[in-house]
C-alpha cells in the first residue's frame, strides 16, 4: 500500500505500469500519444497512463498540486479532479 501523500511513489508505480503496458501491446500508443507524453513531462507531469478501451478513453497524468494549473494551461487540456478511495474511484467534474 502507498502511504497517503506519497505522490512520487504513486507516480513511479504508474509510470512503470504504463511502460509494461506499452511493451506488452504496441497498439496502446502512437506518435501523437507519445508526443503528448513528452510535452506533459516537459511541463511537470511525474507520470501518465492511457486509460480506457478501444478507440476512446483518456490519459491520467500525475502532477504535483502546485504545478497543475500551469500544466493544464500549457498542455491545453481540462483538469478533472479525482482521488483514490479504498471504496472505489470517486470522480468530481470541474466546470
Amino acid at each position: 500500500m502507498i502511504p497517503r501523500g506519497e505522490i512520487k511513489t504513486f507516480a513511479d508505480l504508474l509510470k512503470l505500469s504504463w511502460g509494461y503496458k506499452k511493451m506488452s501491446n504496441g497498439g496502446v500508443s502512437d506518435k501523437e500519444i507519445d508526443g503528448l507524453f513528452e510535452k506533459a513531462y516537459e511541463y511537470g507531469a511525474l507520470a501518465g497512463k492511457v486509460c480506457g478501451a478501444g478507440s476512446t478513453g483518456y490519459i491520467l497524468f500525475v502532477v504535483e498540486p502546485g504545478r497543475q494549473k500551469l500544466f493544464t494551461e500549457k498542455i491545453g487540456i481540462k483538469q478533472i479532479d479525482w482521488d483514490i478511495s479504498w471504496d472505489g474511484l470517486l470522480v468530481r467534474r470541474i466546470d
